[in-house]
C-alpha cells in the first residue's frame, strides 16, 4: 500500500491550494508590486491549473478503485496490485506529462505575447506588462507612449482619434501615436511607429521635442513627443487618414478648450506652436 499512501499524501497540498484558490491568488497579489502583479498572478493561476490536473487524474484513480471494490469484492491479487501499486505511479507520470504539455503551450503563447515596459517618471524601465492589458486598462504604473506631430508649411496635420481608442475616441489629435515595446530603445520604437504609419517619411526630418508624464482617470503614460517636418505633404494624402487635414494655428486656437481636441494635444499645443514657428522663421531666413 506504500505507493497508494504516497499518492494520497502527494495530493493533499494540491487539494489545499485548489480549495483555497481565491486566498492563494489574493495572497500572491498582495505580496507583489504593481510592476510584477500581472506576471505573478499568471504564475499563481498556473499553479492552480496544475493542482486541478493532479486532482482530476487522482479522482479518476480513486473512482476506479471504488467501482472495482463495489463490483468485484474481494479484489483479486492482480487487480489489487494494479490499483494500489501500478496505478499510483501512472497517476504521477500522467500528471507530469500533462503539466509539461501545459508548460510548453504556455511558453509558446508567451513567445508571441507582446510586452510594454513599465517606467518611472524619469523613463527608467522598472518592469514589463502585457501590452493588451496595459493598453486597455488604466493602471497605477506608467507605460511609455510615443506621439509624433506631422507639420508641413507651418501647419499641423490632425485627425480624429480612432473609435477603437481606449479613451478620447473621436477627438482631434496628432497623426501618430503608439506604445514603446519592451526591449526597444526610443530610437527603435519611434522608427517602427513612423514606418507603420508613414513608410515614405524621411527619418532625418523626425525630431524629439518633449517628455512629460500624463495621467487621468483613463490612462497613465510617459509621453515622448516628436515632430515630423515635411516639405512635401503629399505623403499625408492617405485613405487611412480618414478625416485628417492640415490645420493652421488660428483654426486650432479657435477650437481650444472646447472639448474638441484630446487633452494631450491641448497640453502640447503651445510647445508645438513655438517649435514649428521657430523652424519656419529659420527656413525663411
Amino acid at each position: 500500500m506504500f505507493p497508494f499512501t504516497l499518492e494520497v499524501s502527494a495530493i493533499i497540498p494540491p487539494l489545499i491550494i485548489f480549495l483555497n484558490r481565491k486566498r492563494f491568488l489574493d495572497y500572491h497579489a498582495a505580496q507583489t508590486g504593481q510592476c510584477c502583479k500581472q506576471l505573478f498572478a499568471q504564475s499563481a493561476e498556473a499553479a492552480i491549473v496544475s493542482a486541478r490536473v493532479v486532482l482530476i487524474i487522482s479522482f479518476l484513480h480513486f473512482l476506479t478503485i471504488f467501482l472495482a471494490i463495489l463490483i468485484s469484492h474481494p479484489l483479486g491479487n492482480t487487480t489489487r496490485y494494479i490499483l494500489f501499486n501500478i496505478a499510483p505511479a501512472a497517476v504521477f507520470i500522467l500528471c507530469i506529462v500533462f503539466n509539461q504539455f501545459g508548460i510548453i503551450y504556455f511558453n509558446v503563447v508567451m513567445k508571441h505575447t507582446v510586452f510594454v515596459p513599465i517606467v518611472d517618471k524619469k523613463g527608467d524601465v522598472i518592469g514589463k506588462a502585457i501590452a493588451s492589458e496595459a493598453i486597455n486598462k488604466r493602471h497605477d504604473y506608467i507605460n511609455p507612449v510615443i506621439r509624433i506631430a506631422a507639420a508641413s508649411h507651418g501647419m499641423l496635420f490632425l485627425l480624429p482619434r480612432p473609435q477603437c481608442s481606449t479613451f478620447e475616441k473621436g477627438k482631434i489629435d496628432l497623426l501618430i501615436e503608439g506604445y514603446l515595446l519592451y526591449g526597444e530603445t526610443l530610437e527603435q520604437g519611434v522608427s517602427r511607429i513612423l514606418r507603420q504609419a508613414l513608410p515614405a517619411a524621411p527619418l532625418d526630418d523626425l525630431h524629439f521635442n518633449l517628455k512629460y508624464h500624463f495621467e487621468n482617470e483613463a490612462t497613465n503614460r510617459l509621453i515622448y513627443l516628436f515632430t515630423l517636418d515635411l516639405d512635401d505633404d503629399s505623403i499625408l494624402c492617405n485613405k487611412s487618414f480618414k478625416g485628417g487635414k492640415l490645420w493652421t494655428f488660428q483654426q486650432i486656437e479657435h477650437n481650444l478648450d472646447r472639448n474638441f481636441f484630446s487633452h494631450c494635444f491641448e497640453y502640447e499645443y503651445e510647445h508645438l506652436k513655438s517649435i514649428i514657428c521657430t523652424r519656419e522663421k529659420y527656413k525663411e531666413s
